[in-house]
């Protein structure tokens, strides 16, 4: 099963009701809705958010004839291997999704262009809401390795009895 995306066409076109297109293409099977914009040859789109994996793709064909004799042979195999992406943050899972159905309920209502860009804004406050929360986050955590690493240090140094580290490090973790 997984062999068959090696023979998919890269790119491939969905007519659906209405003059809609659906197109989908590799990266890997992320797709574009097409929607008629009124004026003839003009689109509404909207592309999904890549996935979050990377595929590889590895095929190997070879083959064997020989005339007059009859002799002949055909050998083939593929494979496709999903590798996860890092890096998919939170913030940037929230972020896709939303523009993107921000986007689908631009296609799929009649909304103004200043709700549009209100919802955009929305979503970007809110996404710096959570990226500042994230720092936040992860500076306290940096404090908080940093103070270990200074009772790890007075052990090392006889500075600090066992016990006393003990009780830093639980002072530490509340």
């Amino acid at each position: 099963m997984h062999g068959c995306v090696n023979f998919t066409a890269p790119a491939r076109k969905h007519s659906l009701e209405n003059g809609v297109v659906w197109i989908d293409y590799d990266s890997s099977r992320r797709g574009a809705f097409l929607v008629p914009a009124g004026a003839e040859g003009k689109f509404k789109f909207c592309s999904e958010p890549v996935p979050d994996v990377a595929l590889t793709l590895a095929t190997k064909i070879s083959g064997k004839l020989k005339n007059s004799g009859g002799e002949g042979g055909a050998d083939g195999s593929a494979t496709a291997t999903a590798i996860a992406l890092s890096g998919r943050t939170q913030t940037v899972l929230i972020a896709r999704e939303a523009l993107y159905r921000i986007c689908e309920a631009s296609l799929n209502r009649k909304i103004s262009d200043a709700d549009l860009l209100s919802y955009f804004k929305e979503v970007m406050n809110s996404i710096n809401t959570i990226a500042n929360a994230d720092v936040a986050r992860a500076s306290a955590d940096a404090s908080k390795a940093a103070a270990k690493l200074k009772v790890v240090d007075g052990l090392n140094s006889k500075a600090i009895k066992n016990d006393e580290a003990v009780e830093m490090l639980k002072a530490i973790d509340k």
